[in-house]
């Protein structure tokens, strides 16, 4: 399925609310929407797989993929490049999702940012992230950033640091990566 260039009623190319559980988005080639690629938001958008999608904002999207409040969803062997913020973001209380596989690539943000309320209990592992000097930090864990795995990533050429920690994170555990020719000023 090609998704693209929606920019009315939100400018979402796939948008999962309220309870929407156990859903697949595959195989999709999604770019050029007004505001985000996918969008998972709401307490009980849980257990949601993004899989095998081509999400491309060309410069337009603000986020390739944004799961709010979801627990338990896996996003999944995509490629998401080119967003005006993030690659992926976890954001407000997401809990216990997986991100995994993944390609991200020139965002202008963060390749991967866990910012919210109380993000917690998420695994983000085996994803390569390379900003090509346009992105902050390939992975972002914000001030309330609790209890998160990060593990096994390739993290390259981001324009700060590979991987960013803000005061106040606690308690998660940064293993086994790769992280390389970032340019941390």
């Amino acid at each position: 399925n090609i998704i693209r260039g929606h920019s009315g009623g939100g400018g979402y190319g796939v948008y999962m609310d309220l309870t929407a559980a156990s859903n697949a988005i595959i195989g999709n080639s999604i770019s050029s929407n007004a505001l985000y690629g996918a969008i998972l938001i709401g307490q009980n958008v849980d257990a949601n797989r993004v899989i095998s999608n081509t999400i491309d904002g060309k410069g337009v999207q603000q986020i390739g993929v944004y799961v709010s409040d979801g627990d338990m969803n896996l996003i999944t062997n995509n490629r998401i490049l080119g967003h005006g913020q993030h690659g992926i973001m976890l954001g407000a209380t997401a809990a216990s999702n997986r991100v995994m596989r993944n390609v991200v690539l020139s965002n202008a943000l963060n390749g991967i940012a866990l910012n919210g309320t109380n993000i917690k209990r998420n695994r983000i592992s085996d994803n390569f992230l390379d900003g090509k000097g346009i992105q902050g930090s390939g992975i972002l864990l914000s001030t309330s950033a609790r209890e998160n795995t990060v593990s096994n990533n390739i993290v390259a050429r981001n324009a700060t640091a590979g991987i960013t920690l803000d005061a106040g994170a606690a308690s998660n555990s940064i293993t086994m990566n790769r992280v390389y020719s970032n340019l941390l000023r």
